[in-house]
């Protein structure tokens, strides 16, 4: 079993565990693994050199930063220095940025490194992100756009990933390969360095195994978090909706874990309904497509065989947009929010689904128009758009399919988020569970 990197962290520093050997081990599964998951784009070539400096700076007793030793894998739409990043697109194969990302810089400064480039959909504009397979049923898709670095986790390859999410890159690989990832109130992360989806949109946050490592690389990330235990009972509302539309198998392994945290006392729930969500989510589209043809329009029009069949539509969807819509809804974001605020008044939290259905098989997915696409992430953009932080967290199978549960809070109230996830993860094992390969 992987390491949590709470534990690899406090074993590195205890010497109980060797950085460099902790690389080994994971280069190891990437080797067994990879040739038939294709988490990865590439490998640092530096990676083995930085676990042997990290090593004998950790027998010196001389640590760089609380996460010294821990590798990381990141996603193929974040420049890395030095370490080739694709975006997803063939047209950037031999890219090597000449900077890392300021989220990178930062994780380094705290004394990680990085491993390898996760596969990424193109241009985060998708979330099928081949040539990734899901680890449990490589008929089926990882979900994305951060589909490698959940593939990853989910098969031992990687103990912590960086994601993206504009309309829940992160949270839909995380719910499809059964991990923890966080998409953290917007701004709290930088993006500089990060290729834009939407600028207006775009996160960066963690993807892991266990919620209890979210607030150590939070924090080496540059977003502190203090989770103290939580206020308990917890007042969770259930977005009655968003359950009303989930697949009946799925919406029943959701319930179970709702009934395993009020059967503890964790959380106390009650109904919970918006006018805010369904607008929020009309509004993400119109910001989302039009940005999107801003930051790729000169590279569409010399030469629009480079992107994909939905890529394109999205472009085109965004030229079209009237300047007056994408203005009114900029504008009416912190409307929006504040009566998303005023209706959650009285609660802590939000639970809802990750994801209506577990992951469709890759020749079916392929199949589908952007508008089929767009129904695997329901739940998603809204949170985006409204800034809130949302976590997904494994819960449960369907079929043999990871179920994610997700969990909202207000902005700046991650913390929130985060203390609901671990405490459920020491009821639940299903963090635990590894893919049969």
């Amino acid at each position: 079993m992987i390491k949590s990197v709470k534990q690899a962290a406090a074993e590195i520093k205890s010497g109980d565990l060797i950085p460099s050997e902790f690389y080994e081990a994971l280069v190891s599964n990437i080797d067994k693994l990879d040739g038939a998951i294709k988490s990865y784009t590439t490998l640092s070539r530096n990676a083995g050199e930085d676990a042997e400096r990290l090593s004998s700076l950790a027998r010196e007793s001389k640590f760089s930063g609380p996460l010294h030793g821990i590798p990381v894998s990141a996603k193929d739409l974040i420049d890395t220095k030095g370490i080739r990043t694709t975006y997803g697109n063939s047209r950037f194969s031999s890219n090597i940025p000449e900077t890392s990302a300021e989220v990178v810089n930062r994780l380094v400064k705290a004394g990680a490194y990085i491993l390898g480039k996760t596969n990424t959909h193109e241009f985060a504009l998708g979330m099928e992100s081949p040539p990734t397979v899901n680890p449990y049923d490589a008929n089926r898709i990882p979900g994305g756009s951060s589909g490698g670095s959940a593939a990853a986790l989910a098969a031992g390859m990687a103990v912590f990933a960086l994601g993206s999410d504009t309309g829940g890159s992160i949270r839909i690989p995380a719910a499809m390969c059964g991990v923890t990832g966080l998409k953290p109130t917007y701004g709290s992360v930088p993006v500089v360095g990060v290729f834009p989806e939407s600028w207006s949109l775009d996160h960066v946050g963690p993807m892991v195994r266990y919620a209890e490592d979210i607030p150590l690389v939070m924090e080496a990330m540059g977003s502190p978090m203090d989770v103290p235990p939580p206020r308990v009972p917890m007042k969770a509302g259930i977005i009655s909706d968003y359950l009303d539309e989930t697949d009946p198998q799925v919406r029943k392994v959701v319930y179970s874990s709702i009934d395993a945290l009020e059967s503890e006392g964790i959380v106390e729930t009650v109904d919970f309904k918006s006018d805010a969500l369904e607008e929020s989510a009309r509004l993400h589209e119109i910001i989302d497509t039009a940005e999107i043809a801003t930051v790729h329009r000169d590279m569409y029009a010399s030469d629009p065989s480079m992107y994909m069949g939905t890529s394109i539509e999205q472009i085109e969807a965004g030229l079209s947009r009237k300047a007056v819509d994408y203005i009114q809804a900029l504008r009416k974001r912190d409307v929006l929010y504040e009566r998303m605020k005023g209706q959650m008044k009285g609660l802590d939290i939000l639970l809802s689904p990750t994801l209506p259905r577990t992951a469709p098989r890759v020749k079916e997915f392929d199949e589908m128009d952007l508008a089929a696409h767009a129904e695997y992430a329901m739940f998603q953009a809204e949170f985006n758009y409204l800034g809130m932080p949302a976590l997904s967290l494994p819960c449960g199978f369907s079929a043999g399919l990871p179920v994610g549960l997700q969990v909202v809070s207000l902005r700046n109230c991650d913390a929130r988020t985060v203390s609901l996830g671990i405490e459920y993860q020491k009821l639940t094992d299903w963090h635990l569970k590894e893919p049969g390969f």
